[in-house]
């Protein structure tokens, strides 16, 4: 985590971009100002201007100028919403990298934003001493002021520049107001270490399983811990293929547990609804319609799939080692928690996002006992669940990741939660 990330969205910029950053690294500088970063977001460019970006950061350093390039021109609002997801800052700072936004404003927006604690700092044209427009033909000038005037009457937001893009945001803010801005009914998260194998399979099933199931309004958030195989390259490769709007990367620098990886890829998805997988293929896709029948039917805060209960529910592929281990610790968690839910160690589930949200921020477990307190939490908050018959397949491709720490990982976070439960 850095203090501040300053968002470039750029499209034909090789020109403006040298000198857009040498004067943002100077005001920087000047203003004292130096945990921070410029995350540039390049629409593949003709003109070069990654090629450009990449000779800056071994002038600047790849931890102050990072680049993040997309597969076409895709807009500026998904550019912002793509910068958002690898930004690292504490506040985002969004910015047009043509040098209509002069950076020697930053730290004004930095220093107002101390001393008011305001949410949103935004740049104005429009109010106050030192405030304006230079360049403009009378035309634009119009256009600018009628378009401001027209927002300003039908909307009345209580300020005075709604049209401007220079701004500063509390990173949490951001995340909120552009999940909403962006908002699609479902979102499936895919958290992926060396899944290379599986990751196009299981794309290719999801995105038939929905195109089946009439459901439209989706988008694959895969959460990659820095795969060593080069999972987030496959995953890029599927972005050009189904488009950036449906399959989403957020990359992590490193294996940080499953846990995590969730909490990640919540808050960069922006669906109404949040659905967790694995990427292995032990879940399969064909019961994602099923999960959202069962929620519309039944109107559950929660659609679990369950192993253990209903007809069609099973496991496939696995030794009878496996099978007792995985019985065991259900028949632990039901013996010692009571949670009411069948299948307490699956993670094949269905979330309202607002839900998922509560329980996620008061779960304290990481690794595979994760699962286990966000079901028996919400189940003790009175969020209602209701079950899904599955099937859960051992993985096509790679190795299992549950081992003997995983075990007593398990069997320590279940004490924890008889405990404090």
């Amino acid at each position: 985590m850095v203090e501040y990330s300053i968002i470039l969205p750029t499209y034909n910029e090789r020109d403006n971009l040298p000198l857009v950053i040498w004067l943002i690294v100077s005001e920087l500088q000047k203003g004292g100002i130096g945990d921070w970063e410029v995350v540039v977001v390049d629409d593949s460019s003709p003109d070069g201007t990654a090629d450009v970006c990449r000779q800056l950061q071994r002038i600047y350093g790849h931890r102050h100028i990072r680049l993040h390039e997309r597969p076409g021109k895709l807009g500026l609002g998904t550019a912002y919403r793509s910068g958002l997801e690898v930004a690292k800052g504490a506040f985002i700072i969004l910015m047009d990298a043509d040098l209509s936004h002069h950076p020697k404003f930053i730290p004004q927006l930095i220093d107002m934003q101390r001393t008011t604690q305001a949410d949103i700092v935004t740049g104005t044209r429009y109010k106050g001493r030192g405030g304006g427009v230079y360049g403009w033909d009378m035309r634009r000038i119009l256009t600018s002021r009628v378009a401001n005037y027209l927002a300003q009457v039908m909307l009345s937001p209580g300020v005075s520049d709604l049209t401007g893009s220079f701004r500063l945001y509390r990173r949490a803010v951001s995340l909120r107001l552009f999940a909403a801005a962006a908002m699609v009914e479902y979102s499936i998260i895919l958290p992926t270490y060396n899944e290379r194998d599986n990751l196009p399979l299981v794309i290719w099933l999801i995105v038939s399983e929905l195109q089946k199931g009439g459901i439209g309004d989706w988008e694959v958030v895969v959460v990659d811990d820095s795969s060593p195989d080069g999972t987030a390259d496959v995953c890029r490769q599927l972005q050009r293929i189904y488009g950036d709007r449906h399959i989403r990367l957020h990359e992590r620098p490193g294996k940080l547990g499953l846990g995590t990886a969730y909490r990640s890829g919540l808050e960069v998805a922006s669906g109404r609804f949040i659905l967790l997988m694995d990427a292995d293929l032990s879940h399969h896709p064909k019961f994602i319609p099923q999960l959202i029948d069962m929620q519309r039917t039944t109107q559950a805060d929660i659609v679990t799939g369950t192993r253990y209960k209903g007809r069609g529910g099973g496991v496939y592929g696995w030794d009878m080692r496996r099978i007792l281990t995985s019985r065991v610790a259900n028949y632990l968690a039901q013996v010692m928690l009571s949670p009411g839910v069948s299948d307490l160690t699956g993670s094949f589930r269905l979330y309202r996002r607002a839900v998922f949200e509560d329980v996620i921020s008061r779960v304290v477990s990481r690794g595979y006992v994760f699962q286990m307190e966000l079901i028996t939490r919400a189940t003790k908050m009175g969020y209602t669940v209701a079950e899904c018959p599955i099937t859960f397949v051992d993985r096509i491709y790679g190795s299992s990741k549950l081992g003997a720490e995983e075990v007593m990982q398990y069997l320590r976070g279940l004490m924890l939660l008889f405990w404090t439960l």
